[in-house]
């Protein structure tokens, strides 16, 4: 399929997302006993292409293809959708002898082999025309394949044709997002900036023709451009004629009551049913719902009786585009006063009610204006809130500073919200007001953002003599357990003592528990008690969306605990999947940074560096918006990693400049695993491994919570540290913590160390269980070395297939341990295998030397005697032996 954009720029859409349900109907129709396929689905999914492909594959069989189309116009006109393809029937009688005139006519075309007949729209065509199609399917004349569109009513012989005539019925679903992006990539034809990637399947939702025609129209409009090789952005770019073409007949024939819902719907979406209610009432929205036009989903809490939106997002923005101003000035009036009567329940019903009042001319009070404020904090618009909040003047009082200074926190202007907040103390009236204070100020401000962790427990220590009641104390030492277990030599047995002394009093109220719990958890997971520190974290994970910083600290602590434990990985993942489709229509930074960051650092532990490093790169600029929990550095430590694993050193320092800049070049304490881990995996895609191993090992050596220091002793290993020095630490970080992933490490390091093949499948094993695919790839692996030198042939080829099924779920990653496992016949020690992996790479003596710290002569000499061992002549023909798929003979 092509279309055009500016200039006349041709572009095909290839047929992608759809294979597996190609290659399903394809099986079935080729075994036989199967009349056909309905496929079902909403409008633009693609039904029409998938109909169009499975007719193609069928011809390419030998079969003879026929198309009809059903239309509105032609639905009262017997066999209207088959004149064009019989049209001697007239006058034929009666309609059993036309239905036979009509087979022999098709099996006449066809001469030989089954005839394919597709039928688009089958849900308009008209009785006769639907009844036709089922002799044909039952008769055994043809193989239909008949498109409708999901929800619209079918005549009864479509329907007979899946409840009766064993016709197959398929609901073709919305492309994922990775289908999205893939068919968006291979349209353009070339790399695709992740901002754009996320508009179109934000916009589109994975509807291929919206997306088509968003293209189209985003080209057209010079929205979308060719930049330094990617195709980037430059602005949002309203719908084109041809999309609002498509979207206004789709909302053709609505009553002028309907229409009004949905104008309602685009300017508030989602709205409480609720406040649609007082407005118009729920008949019109029922009937939009029915046909499609809108969603209702249940919800309890503030928004019980549920919320409304329309049925697709580029409805909402047609239909604003569209709508006349003074007429959505009144709208958005109408909306207010009904958001305001319903008591503003939900999060973002303030912001929500004073942009409505702002568009439609309208005032809006300083209470309003404060809550509005607060709401757009959490939104991660902090612009946004310090106008507001000023816009509140004098009346605002105490708590419009700290509005503002929350503001200034979130743009990382931590001297300013400092300023600001010193200002303030000892003149919180409230205990609720100071303890918002101090979390804000002796958390985020002094210990976080400006690391003056001293000054935060001087702050904690005066505040607790600011009030006399009894639950003040708690609060206070909630607040002090975050910030002793994010500092450096906080010992997590003294923290966990402490917590358990909060949680113990009867006068916490929910919030001061809540915060001590997670206290509490994260605690137990760097003391080793992961399987506790899970249990608690389970109890204490948020809905989404996230609300505040408390949901945030909620979510990391789960996913922290589940993933360096190595425990429910593919729960977590399923559940973090889950949380993206359900905030996917919502501009909801907080939710979006922390769930995308957290799937960008499972699949860098699964293996999967491209996945990996596009998943963090469409995290990051929401966690620039919004990062209480200072995440941000972590998801660059991660990138650098991710585009390191892959190969792309240019990519990975870009990166590690960014987090060196952002944390304005000092370390940061609670980060020090993942600097090192960043730091090592740069080191081994320059080709020194040896450099990785030391600095992982330095810093597991000062490392305290067993589980950080398991994990970089195993990175250590893995860039070629001696078993022999590593395994025995390894064994002793996983006796003092309870994590299976801690514990599989252990028993690959032991084995290695012994040259155990056996124990080395069954950590492998152990490892793909988990899910961590390219550590189960890698000790296959060595299991198979291992097998080999002991003679043990079969076992070695059994071994070498299980990591060739475990390399399979990765994504081509730089692996050290995998590239010395190709060269181990030829016993190379560890600075030839280095030598030998950058010139496999195409790095030249002089590169070599510069990067090893070694002479040219020296590089030369290591070289030699290298290739010599592998028994090669050429740099050429090292690159063949990199690339094998395992080690030596067993190639």
């Amino acid at each position: 399929m092509e279309t055009r954009g500016r200039q006349g720029r041709q572009l095909t859409w290839p047929f992608t997302g759809r294979e597996e349900e190609l290659a399903w109907v394809g099986a079935r129709r080729r075994a036989g006993g199967c009349c056909g396929v309905v496929i079902s689905g909403a409008a633009g999914v693609g039904k029409t292409r998938l109909a169009r492909e499975l007719l193609a594959a069928g011809a390419g069989d030998g079969g003879a293809s026929e198309w009809v189309q059903g239309t509105r116009a032609a639905a009262s006109i017997p066999l209207a959708a088959f004149a064009g393809l019989v049209p001697s029937l007239a006058g034929a009688g009666h309609r059993p002898h036309l239905f036979q005139l009509c087979a022999d006519a098709l099996r006449q075309r066809a001469s030989a082999g089954r005839v394919l007949l597709g039928v688009d729209d089958g849900h308009l065509l008209d009785a006769a025309s639907a009844a036709l199609v089922l002799h044909l399917a039952a008769s055994g004349t043809a193989f239909v394949v008949v498109t409708v569109r999901a929800g619209e009513p079918c005549p009864d012989p479509v329907v007979a044709l899946w409840k009766d005539a064993g016709a197959l019925r398929l609901e073709l679903q919305q492309l994922s997002q990775d289908e999205t992006a893939g068919l968006l990539a291979a349209a353009l034809g070339g790399e695709v900036e992740p901002g754009v990637l996320r508009w179109a399947f934000e916009a589109s939702e994975g509807n291929a023709l919206y997306l088509r025609e968003l293209v189209t129209g985003a080209l057209t409009a010079g929205a979308l451009q060719r930049a330094g090789g990617q195709w980037q952005l430059r602005f949002r770019p309203h719908p084109g004629p041809a999309l609002v073409d498509l979207i206004s007949a789709r909302l053709a024939g609505l009553t002028e009551e309907e229409l009004d819902t949905v104008r309602l719907l685009a300017l508030g979406e989602p709205l409480p049913v609720g406040a649609l209610a007082r407005i118009a009432g729920t008949a019109a929205l029922a009937r939009l719902e029915e046909r499609g036009l809108a969603v209702v989903t249940p919800a309890g809490g503030p928004a019980a009786g549920g919320e409304a939106r329309l049925g697709h997002p580029l409805y909402g923005e047609v239909v604003r585009d569209t709508t006349a101003s003074l007429r959505a000035a009144g709208l958005r009036r109408r909306l207010a006063e009904a958001v305001q009567a319903g008591g503003m329940q939900r999060p973002g019903d303030a912001l929500k009610v004073v942009a409505w009042l702002d568009e439609a001319g309208a005032p809006a009070g300083p209470p309003l204006l404060l809550a509005a404020a607060r709401e757009a904090n959490a939104a991660s618009d902090p612009g946004l809130a310090e106008s507001l909040a000023s816009r509140a003047g004098a009346a605002g009082g105490t708590e419009a500073v700290l509005v503002i200074a929350r503001a200034h926190a979130l743009r990382r202007r931590f001297a300013e919200a400092e300023d600001l907040l010193a200002g303030l103390e000892g003149e919180l009236a409230t205990p609720g007001l100071a303890a918002g204070y101090l979390a804000e100020r002796a958390m985020l401000v002094l210990h976080l953002g400006l690391r003056r962790t001293g000054d935060a427990l001087a702050l904690l220590a005066r505040a607790r003599d600011w009030f006399t009641d009894p639950g003040w104390q708690a609060r206070v030492e909630a607040i002090e357990l975050e910030v002793r277990i994010t500092s450096t030599g906080a010992g997590a047995a003294e923290v966990i003592e402490a917590a358990e002394k909060v949680l113990h009093r009867d006068d916490l109220n929910p919030q001061v528990r809540r915060r001590a719990s997670l206290a509490y958890a994260f605690s137990l997971h760097h003391a080793g008690r992961d399987a506790e520190a899970r249990a608690a974290a389970e109890r204490l994970r948020p809905a989404v969306p996230l609300r505040d910083d408390d949901d945030v600290y909620a979510l990391v602590v789960w996913v922290v605990a589940c993933l360096d434990s190595g425990s429910e990985w593919d729960q977590v993942e399923a559940w973090l999947r889950g949380a993206e489709r359900a905030t996917a229509r919502g501009d909801e930074p907080l939710t979006r940074g922390q769930v995308v960051s957290a799937l960008g650092g499972i699949a860098l532990r699964r293996g999967r560096p491209v996945t990996a490093a596009r998943r963090l790169r469409e995290a990051i600029p929401s966690l620039m918006r919004r990062d209480p929990m200072r995440r941000l550095p972590m998801a660059w430590l991660y990138l650098v990693i991710s585009e390191a694993m892959h190969g792309d050193l240019a990519a990975a320092r870009e990166a590690e400049a960014r987090y060196r800049a952002l944390v304005a070049g000092a370390p940061v304490p609670y980060l020090q695993p993942q600097e090192a881990w960043a730091r090592a995996a740069l080191a081994v895609a320059e080709g020194n491994t040896s450099r990785a191993a030391a600095i992982l090992l330095d810093a597991a050596a000062s490392q305290e919570a067993p589980t950080d220091r398991g994990h970089l002793l195993y990175q250590a290993l893995r860039a070629d540290a001696e078993p022999q020095t590593v395994a025995p630490a390894l064994r002793e970080a996983s006796s003092s913590c309870d994590a299976p992933l801690i514990e599989a490490f252990a028993r690959q390091a032991s084995a290695l160390a012994d040259g155990d093949g056996a124990a080395l499948a069954a950590a492998a094993a152990a490892l793909g269980q988990i899910g961590a695919w390219l550590w189960a790839a890698e000790a296959a692996a060595q299991a198979a070395v291992a097998h080999t030198r002991a003679g043990r042939g079969d076992s070695a080829r059994r071994a070498l297939a299980l990591s060739g099924r475990f390399q399979a779920q990765c994504e081509d990653p730089r692996s050290p341990v995998l590239a010395a496992v190709r060269l181990a016949p030829a016993e190379l020690t560890r600075r030839e295998r280095e030598i030998v992996e950058l010139a496999s790479h195409g790095a030249t003596n002089a590169e070599i030397a510069g990067r090893l710290v070694l002479s040219v002569r020296t590089v030369e000499s290591h070289l030699y005697r290298a290739m010599g061992k592998l028994g090669v002549g050429t740099r050429h023909e090292l690159r063949s032996l990199q690339a094998g798929p395992g080690p030596g003979g067993l190639q």
